[in-house]
């Protein structure tokens, strides 16, 4: 004889975690509960229970983490490192921020005012440079200018003039001659020389020069023959100019 009356039914001891026994499988209800002892969970009640039965994570409690689509606490690295990005003002003048370095484009037509020039930028933008200057230009010194063609003054050109450094000044004949100090005039040097005054002279040479390279140049007067016209005491102004 069965040991069953009934193959679905069973009336003996319930079981629990010392002994076995009769079981039954739990409802929804007492699986998301999570307190029976005497009941087992299939794996489809499990599925529907654990969301109640886990917790939410929070910085205490270790449990469910979704992670964000903008409105939820938790997001990934990646997530965080966007947005750190997309959310940072872009940088100016008065605000820190995120910005970029300039390309080639934007630093040949210098007009952008915020991006960041690196070295190579600014060589690339000195190798084809804007327009410079204005309608006011200010003053400016250099050591070297160098023109590839024609130069417009508007006004004048300045030279320093009186030491013995400059390239301008003036000098006056004694016996026909005279040799000014110049420790910057160089054999290639060109020299032009206009009279100033006449100082009384009863005639007049023609002025030649000859140059001593870093120290001096010599202003003799001859007449048409070739003489030395030692009587020549006129004054005269000179320009130094250097040929390259």
């Amino acid at each position: 004889m069965p040991k069953f009356s009934r193959s679905n039914s069973y009336n003996g001891k319930q079981s629990n975690q010392h002994f076995t026994g009769d079981t039954r499988a739990a409802t929804a209800a007492e699986a998301a509960a999570g307190d029976a002892e005497q009941l087992y969970i299939s794996p489809a009640t499990l599925a529907s229970a654990v969301g109640g039965l886990v917790p939410s994570a929070t910085t205490l409690i270790e449990g469910v983490v979704l992670i964000t689509d903008n409105s939820s606490p938790v997001a990934t690295k990646a997530y965080a490192d966007a947005l750190a990005i997309a959310g940072a003002p872009a940088w100016s003048e008065t605000v820190s921020g995120i910005g970029q370095l300039a390309t080639t484009a934007e630093a040949q037509a210098a007009t952008n005012d915020n991006v960041a020039m690196t070295p190579l930028k600014v060589s690339q933008q000195l190798a084809t440079p804007p327009a410079i200057g204005g309608t006011t230009p200010a003053a400016g010194a250099f050591t070297t200018l160098d023109a590839s063609g024609l130069i417009s003054v508007a006004t004048k050109i300045s030279y320093n003039g009186g030491a013995a450094t400059d390239a301008i000044g003036t000098a006056t004949l004694v016996g026909g001659t005279v040799t000014v100090n110049n420790t910057n005039i160089a054999a290639t040097d060109r020299i032009f020389i206009t009279r100033n005054a006449l100082n009384a002279t009863p005639a007049l040479g023609f002025l030649v020069y000859t140059i001593s390279a870093g120290a001096s140049f010599t202003v003799a007067s001859f007449s048409v023959t070739g003489a030395a016209a030692v009587t020549d005491v006129s004054s005269f102004v000179y320009v130094v100019v250097g040929q390259t």
